[in-house]
């Protein structure tokens, strides 16, 4: 080059041009993100509400691939976080810069990873303390842990907070069930035998080779511990429209027959609580499913306070399923199942 050529002259990429690199980078962080947290909110509601069902869990199918879609797409975003947060960071040729960007980037990162953990954690104990306000009783239902007796399980009813009585269920041999009154809790109720609420049915037997039901109850009349058979019919426990017709004897009861059936198709599953919603003839709310806890705990959420079949009956067969999920859940196996 000669000694009085010109230096050749360096291009410099305009300041503007970087701006909008940067504004356009920005955005599609917030347009990502917010849609994680989307997918995040959407699965943390349905999981809180899953009455009435909607698209995402219309069936265990279509919630179990949303599922996956969600925990796939948080997964994938929170490793991109880290790699754009450290190239960002050793890239830059400022102190103060770093100290800013590296705790934000682990602070994001960390939320990222964690938020459906958080929020799935946040929508249990939320739906499990308001998910039944407006219904007239609920009943928790308690199967047992891991190595404890698994044939055995309890559904408490209370009205408010308040309890009033508990029945137990027996997981018999030979495709058999027994749901008797354990305890009256309530010492208001225990000897207002007139009462509507009043758990006069004393033990229930289902048989699930005839699928049939066979009730007894405890007379009022005669002396108090003697019991009369007041409760009979059928039931159908497929995964199938779960339903009941019976008929209650007592002399205080209507003869016609109560018929139950299940709003939804499937109401139990293999990797998750059972779920169902009960309508009466007259297309009434009898008995929904809340959330479960622990594993070992569900919630019911019933529409009437009084003790007859439509509050008694169903109760049982819920527990059932839900001492299978116990028993996946809590142990990592299923038991036995009768049907």
């Amino acid at each position: 080059m000669p000694a009085n050529a010109p230096f050749p002259r360096q291009t410099r990429r305009p300041v503007g041009d970087y701006c909008t690199c940067g504004c356009v980078l920005f955005l599609i962080f917030l347009i990502v993100h917010i849609t994680d947290a989307l997918l995040v909110y959407y699965y943390g509601y349905t999981f809180a509400h899953p009455y009435p069902r909607n698209d995402l869990n219309r069936t265990m199918g279509h919630w179990q691939r949303y599922t996956w879609l969600m925990w796939i797409f948080t997964v994938f975003l929170g490793f991109s976080d880290v790699v754009v947060f450290c190239f960002v960071v050793m890239k830059s040729k400022n102190d103060c810069a770093k100290c800013i960007l590296a705790p934000i980037g682990l602070c994001v990162t960390v939320m990222v990873f964690y938020m459906p953990f958080i929020i799935e954690s946040w929508a249990e104990t939320y739906a499990w303390h308001h998910g039944c306000i407006g219904a007239q009783m609920q009943v928790v239902l308690q199967a047992s842990p891991c190595y404890g007796p698994a044939n055995f399980a309890v559904a408490h009813y209370f009205i408010g907070n308040s309890p009033v009585y508990t029945y137990q269920l027996v997981r018999q041999p030979s495709n058999f069930l027994n749901f008797s009154l354990q305890t009256i809790d309530s010492s208001s109720l225990a000897t207002n035998f007139s009462s509507l609420g009043y758990p006069s049915i004393q033990s229930i037997a289902y048989d699930f080779v005839s699928k049939t039901i066979v009730g007894n109850c405890t007379s009022t009349a005669a002396a108090p511990n003697s019991t009369f058979p007041c409760l009979s019919g059928s039931f159908y426990p497929s995964n199938n429209y779960l339903s009941f017709n019976l008929t209650d004897f007592r002399a205080n009861s209507s003869t016609a027959p109560i018929y139950l059936r299940a709003v939804d198709k499937n109401w139990f599953f293999s990797e998750e609580p059972p779920r169902v919603v009960l309508k009466d003839g007259d297309g009434m709310t009898v008995l929904e499913t809340d959330v479960a806890s622990q594993c070992t705990a569900l919630k019911l959420c019933m529409r009437s306070r009084g003790a007859g079949p439509e509050t008694i009956v169903p109760v049982a067969l819920v527990l059932w399923k839900q001492m299978d999920f116990a028993s996946y859940c809590d142990c990592g196996h299923h038991e036995g199942a009768l049907v």
